[in-house]
């Protein structure tokens, strides 16, 4: 322990045991019999230096062997008590016989000789009993802080972690770490040389002791049968005799740095040994295995044993890496089963590595199994749906067949735009989670077909609700609340899309491998309400998976976010990215939301040549299904908006006339239609006030200030009557302010439904105004009818009234629905 005063200037000594040595600096010749207990290397021999030191300072003579004569002037303080012969014991018995007033014996918990057990039985009367555990994180910061020490709290908070706070291996890190700063890692290779110096000490320990840490290592600690087929009879000794050693920590697992020193100085053969036996009782027991599978490879333990721990390994984890690692070191230890190579190709494509899901698939569908070539079907089928090969996917999902697959396949169908994707599976559901949101998932894409799609949102955020529970390891060709934010975003309803896709990041089940692509839909919610602060923030950092189609949108974002901030050369630059990322792509419903970004671009670049032919491929694709609104909408909006930005007076009208089309649809398409006729007096350089400032103030009510400033701002500009030209411009500079993050003007400071009801409420209050039941809220909701009356009572409180009249009423305001 003489190194505990290089690292911060004094030793690494506890709270209790600081404690002691205050007490004897303050009244060193007081009398004082103390028993300190610890493990080897909790600072037990540092605090009787430390004693020691402070007695002879006193003038109180120290002693380590009672000998003859009187204690008066003497203390007797003795390390390592449980080392002292039987002869030097039974002489410290008869020196406390004879009253000496200062004794201080410090001793490991085990072994203890009969002797001594005995002279702590006659001291227990009147002695304390000091036991020294580890170090707290904050007494190891107190301490560091004390001394002077730099570092920072993370690097304290790793290096306590690695050395589960025991004062010898802090002591050891100490130095080092601060030497390296925050470079400092917690590993066996950057620490080599500081764990070379534990050869020494683990030479001298019996081998079953050894054996025992790289047990405790790998789980066993707790596992009594297991311990005893490794130890017999001895299991309890050994253990003992391990705690004592300061080789484990107060859970009875090794710190990470005993670990790494066993690893380093044991022989890896004689660890692979333990580490097989230990494998095989887990076979035959059942146990979970993680944390055995990463002491297997570890050691490069190999054979068809460890090959079925690590493929258990592999499907007790929910992170699609790990499992992948697992499943690859199975195929290598063991013989490369069908299972093996489906659990590796399924992890490959949960974890976005979409090039290895497809080549192992490959291998399972030449399999001479059938439900091999199923799995095979099917992964291959979702991951290339993933990537946007749709047709291919369609194909592969329906070979796979089963509920689940035969619904993705009609998920697909719809998504490359076929007219007729086919009647509903005649398969059930199944009792499956997977089956149930697959199932959602169709149906609420089948009614987004819909002339009146109002059942889609609900139909795709009970699938998305379903979703979240689900197992990390479900593979999915479409992200259940992507669906439903996608949708939600087309009808104008990016509230939802936020909740949903809020809701799903937060979650740890089936949406995991979608987080990335859930993330960009997060920014387009922003970018769509016209905060492009909040969508500058939420874009920071995105990494969308190769191949996934994410991309594309994430190029498309950024091309969003140049043209509102009016900047043209970030759009130019932004335009080159996009481009490229469109011809890389293929035209489906699901990546409207960036092609009609790109298309408005195109316009204000001039580059309407460059995607004619991509418009033409989404012009079929809406036809095909019947141009519904919800998805068709947006579409026109954006070619209508296009034709503005070019001053196409012609092309606005025909795109004014299909807006028309779906007036009466819902809220979005009409109030993208009034804002389409106002639009047009501002082409004509003629714009209706009143029209303009109606039409701009529905935009920011549906939740579209950026559109509604622009309208507003144009109109202004074109605008030869200096009243109408101020009024214009203070509408535009209120909704400017909102589209930019910044806080509403009086006039439009009215409260909202956002701003007062939670998007739960939301949703059950719109239900109300549609006329529905509770019941039926709750079927379209999947909550129950008293779940429904929860959130209504929650609603009347918020709002302040009782009377249902009233409450339609106020429910109608909120929503921005009048009559």
């Amino acid at each position: 322990m003489l190194d505990q005063a290089a690292a911060v200037g004094g030793p690494l000594l506890g709270e209790e045991a600081s404690g002691l040595l205050d007490t004897v600096r303050q009244a060193p010749r007081s009398g004082l019999h103390v028993l300190v207990t610890a493990p080897g290397g909790y600072g037990k021999s540092a605090l009787i230096a430390a004693l020691s030191d402070t007695y002879d300072k006193a003038d109180v003579q120290v002693v380590d062997d009672p000998g003859t004569g009187s204690g008066d002037e003497r203390a007797l303080v003795v390390d390592d008590a449980h080392l002292l012969s039987e002869n030097a014991i039974d002489r410290v018995r008869e020196r406390v016989r004879d009253g000496w007033p200062r004794v201080v014996l410090a001793t490991r918990p085990h072994p203890l000789p009969p002797a001594l057990r005995a002279l702590a039985a006659e001291l227990a009367g009147d002695t304390a009993v000091l036991s020294l555990g580890p170090l707290s994180l904050a007494r190891t910061t107190e301490l560091t802080a004390a001394a002077g020490s730099s570092l920072d709290d993370d690097l304290l908070s790793r290096l306590h972690r690695y050395t589960a706070g025991v004062p010898r291996f802090l002591s050891r890190l100490l130095p080092v770490a601060a030497r390296l700063g925050s470079a400092w890692i917690p590993s066996a290779k950057a620490n080599l040389a500081v764990l070379d110096a534990f050869g020494a000490e683990l030479a001298v320990l019996d081998d079953a002791v050894l054996r025992f840490v790289i047990a405790a290592d790998a789980g066993a600690a707790m596992n009594t049968e297991l311990l005893s087929e490794l130890f017999g009879s001895d299991a309890d000794l050994v253990a003992e005799t391990a705690r004592a050693a300061g080789l484990l920590a107060p859970d009875g697992r090794p710190a990470p740095i005993v670990a790494d020193a066993v690893r380093l100085q044991y022989p890896a053969q004689r660890r692979s040994d333990v580490l097989g036996r230990i494998a095989d009782n887990h076979q035959r027991s059942g146990l979970p295995v993680a944390e055995l599978a990463d002491a297997l490879l570890d050691a490069g333990v190999s054979g068809p044993t460890a090959a079925g721990i690590f493929s258990r390994a592999a499907t007790e984890t929910t992170d699609p890496a790990v499992s992948v690692r697992l499943y690859r070191a199975a195929a290598s230890a063991g013989p490369r089963t069908g299972d093996v190579v489906a659990g590796w190709a399924r992890a490959s494509a949960l974890s976005g590595d979409f090039d290895t899901a497809l080549l192992l698939s490959d291998e399972l569908l030449t399999s001479t199994r059938d439900e091999h070539r199923a799995e095979g079907a099917l992964i291959a089928g979702t991951t290339l749906a993933r990537r946007g090969e749709l047709a291919r996917g369609e194909e592969l999902l329906r070979f796979a067949g089963g509920p689940a697959a035969t619904r993705f396949a009609e998920i697909v169908s719809i998504g490359l735009g076929k007219a007729e994707p086919g009647p509903p599976s005649s398969s059930a559901a199944g009792p499956t989670l997977l089956a149930g949101v697959a199932e959602r998932m169709s149906a609420g894409l089948r009614e987004s077909l819909s002339p009146e799609p109002a059942r889609t949102l609900p139909t795709l955020l009970g699938a998305a609700e379903l979703a979240r529970p689900a197992n990390p390891g479900t593979l999915l060709p479409e992200s259940p609340a992507g669906l439903a934010a996608l949708a939600a975003l087309h009808w104008g309803e990016v509230v939802s899309a936020e909740t949903v896709l809020a809701s799903a990041l937060a979650s740890a089940g089936a949406e995991q491998p979608f987080a990335e692509r859930n993330r960009v839909l997060l920014a387009w919610a922003a970018l769509l309400a016209g905060d492009l602060p909040l969508a500058e923030q939420r874009a920071h950092g995105l990494r969308p998976v190769p191949g996934d189609g994410g991309e594309l949108f994430v190029a498309a974002l950024r091309l969003g976010a140049a043209r509102r901030a009016s900047n043209l050369p970030a759009l130019r630059s932004a335009w080159s990215t996009a481009y490229h990322a469109l011809l890389r792509s293929s035209v489906s419903l699901f990546a409207l939301l960036p092609l009609n970004e790109i298309t408005i671009t195109a316009a204000r670049l001039g580059e309407e040549s460059s995607v004619a032919s991509v418009a033409e491929q989404i012009t079929t694709l809406l036809a095909e299904l019947g141009n519904p609104p919800l998805w068709t909408t947006a579409t026109r909006w954006a070619r209508f908006y296009a034709s503005v930005i070019s001053e196409d007076r012609a092309a606005a009208e025909d795109g004014l006339a299909g807006l028309r089309e779906f007036a009466d649809a819902g809220r979005y398409p009409a109030v993208l239609t009034e804002a389409g006729a106002a639009w047009l007096t501002v082409l004509d350089a003629k714009p209706d006030v009143d029209l303009v400032t109606v039409a701009a103030t529905a935009l920011h009510e549906l939740g579209l200030p950026w559109d509604a400033a622009r309208l507003a701002g144009q109109a202004a500009i074109r605008s030869d009557d200096r009243a109408a030209m101020a009024q214009l411009l203070d509408t535009a500079r209120q909704f400017q302010r909102l589209s930019h993050g910044g806080e509403p003007a009086a006039p439009t400071s009215h409260p909202t439904a956002r701003t007062v009801l939670s998007s739960r409420e939301q949703q059950v209050a719109a239900l109300v105004v549609e006329g529905l039941t509770y019941k039926q809220i709750g079927a379209r909701l999947y909550i129950s009818g008293k779940t429904v009356e929860h959130h209504m009572a929650r609603i009347r409180g918020k709002i302040g009234v009782t009377n249902r009249g009233q409450l339609i009423t106020a429910l109608r305001e909120l929503l921005g629905r009048p009559r």
